[in-house]
């Protein structure tokens, strides 16, 4: 099938309704959420059965890409509250500030966040609203950005004490200021990426992080 904008799947899937719809498998159901992206479809589908009702509220993984737009992806975010992972796949829409924005305030529990290549335009005040709106986060993938700061990494790394992986490959604007508020705020970090950041030097002697292998060309 053709990648869509939304992958669920929920740990605590209700048991399903009698009937020959209710009895479909929770993991065939979740390949079938996999190709909807919009709202009106999954309000249709809170209303086939109450199994179904009760899934869609608690989908907690997301995959965005361009079929999912801006006002898709407002009304989406506000609906589904329990989204603990989410990736951008290019090409995306969600690009700006104000939608970051929304996301981190109607997701608390975000734990992994892969933007890949799809946040090039998030300046510090988009990173800086995701890290106070998403204090779990573990995981942060942030690549190919222009406008991203060491203020950004910074909140990050005062906000979010649990981050154990970080990917800031080619953040051209970041420096070893990035580096060293990293090390100094989150101990649980196991994988560190700021390939191809030419202002970060301070990983080359590995002492920053005597714990994991940093990627540095």
């Amino acid at each position: 099938f053709a990648q869509t904008n939304i992958s669920a799947m929920s740990h605590d899937a209700p048991s399903p309704d009698n009937g020959a719809i209710g009895r479909l498998p929770i993991e065939l159901i979740l390949l079938i959420f996999n190709h909807i992206h919009k709202i009106d479809d999954w309000k249709n589908i809170a209303m086939v059965n109450r199994a179904w009702s009760k899934l869609v509220p608690s989908l907690t993984e997301m995959v965005i890409n361009w079929k999912c737009t801006p006002a898709h992806f407002n009304t989406l975010s506000a609906r589904f509250k329990r989204v603990a992972r989410v990736t951008f796949v290019l090409p995306c829409n969600i690009t700006d500030d104000h939608l970051v924005t929304a996301l981190a305030a109607n997701w608390p529990h975000l734990a992994r966040i892969n933007a890949r290549r799809s946040f090039e335009q998030i300046t510090d005040a988009g990173v800086t609203a995701l890290a106070k709106g998403c204090p779990s986060l573990t995981s942060v993938r942030l690549q190919n950005n222009y406008q991203v700061t060491d203020i950004g990494v910074q909140a990050l790394a005062e906000c979010c004490k649990n981050l154990a992986s970080v990917d800031f490959s080619r953040c051209i604007n970041l420096t070893d200021a990035s580096v060293l508020v990293l090390a100094a705020s989150c101990p649980a970090l196991v994988s560190v990426d700021f390939s191809h950041c030419p202002a970060v030097t301070m990983l080359q002697s590995g002492a920053i992080f005597p714990n994991l292998t940093p990627i540095l060309t």
